[in-house]
């Protein structure tokens, strides 16, 4: 609710006092904008989210600002610069997941442990993220598709995956480690933000629709294609997937 504040009390007096100019003709055009995020890490393939699992995300709020060139009257080439907060929470049931841990043995090995029982998972992310796109609008002028790729830098980032009630084994369905409760195994085995990437980039799909003059309200769909983690700890991919409402407001068009 804080963070809602503050982002209405930067973005309200922006547009009371936008600089009033003749919309009829313009090449170039300035907008924030705020809009709120859900989303976070999803198993990639999708065979491997386990068959019980129940994520938990948070909507939260995000701030930006957005530049529009006029290619064609129906086409416009578009950016942005949007500050983000992600939070994901996750419960799920698993069975002998592999997690792999950069720590040699007394054989030079990686530390390789599976564990099946009950989990928590929970991830998050601060990002500035930039998105480049090319809209196409509709007849009416009212509506557009936008297609594009976007860039993240991950400014701070938080992953544990944490075993509530199960086993952990040094193999497949062996029983080294009875799990009774979540305290029991040591943070630096649960706490995976160390490995954590810096950077992300993906796809951005969405849709936008001028409401009022100038004023906007749309849809993003971001799919990352980088693995959040630098170093493969877990046996499949974890991408960025994201979904985000945003409304803008033209400050200048010239």
């Amino acid at each position: 609710m804080k963070r809602l504040i503050v982002i209405l009390l930067c973005f309200v007096p922006l547009v009371l006092f936008a600089r009033q100019r003749n919309d009829s003709s313009y090449v170039h055009s300035f907008a924030v904008q705020v809009g709120v995020d859900v989303g976070g890490g999803v198993p990639v393939p999708f065979s491997y989210v386990p068959p019980v699992f129940r994520p938990l995300p948070k909507v939260l709020p995000s701030i930006g600002v957005k530049y529009a060139f006029v290619l064609h009257p129906n086409w416009k080439l578009g950016g942005e610069l949007t500050y983000k907060h992600i939070e994901m929470n996750a419960e799920a049931l698993v069975e002998n997941m592999k997690v792999t841990l950069p720590w040699r043995d007394e054989n030079g090995d990686y530390l390789i442990q599976y564990f099946t029982g009950q989990a928590k998972i929970m991830m998050i992310n601060d990002i500035l993220e930039l998105p480049v796109y090319v809209s196409y609008s509709f007849p009416s002028q009212r509506h557009k598709i936008l297609l594009g790729g976007y860039a993240v830098w991950v400014i701070s980032g938080k992953f544990v995956n944490k075993p509530l009630l199960g086993f952990i084994g040094n193999e497949p369905d062996d029983v080294d480690v009875v799990i009774t409760s979540g305290d029991q195994i040591p943070p630096e085995q649960t706490d995976f933000s160390r490995y954590l990437a810096k950077w992300d980039a993906g796809l951005l799909f969405g849709y936008e629709c001028q409401v009022y003059k100038r004023i906007n309200m749309g849809v993003r769909i971001t799919c990352g294609f980088k693995d959040i983690f630098d170093f493969k700890v877990l046996e499949f991919k974890m991408l960025q997937m994201r979904g985000t409402v945003v409304i803008s407001y033209d400050l200048w068009r010239f």
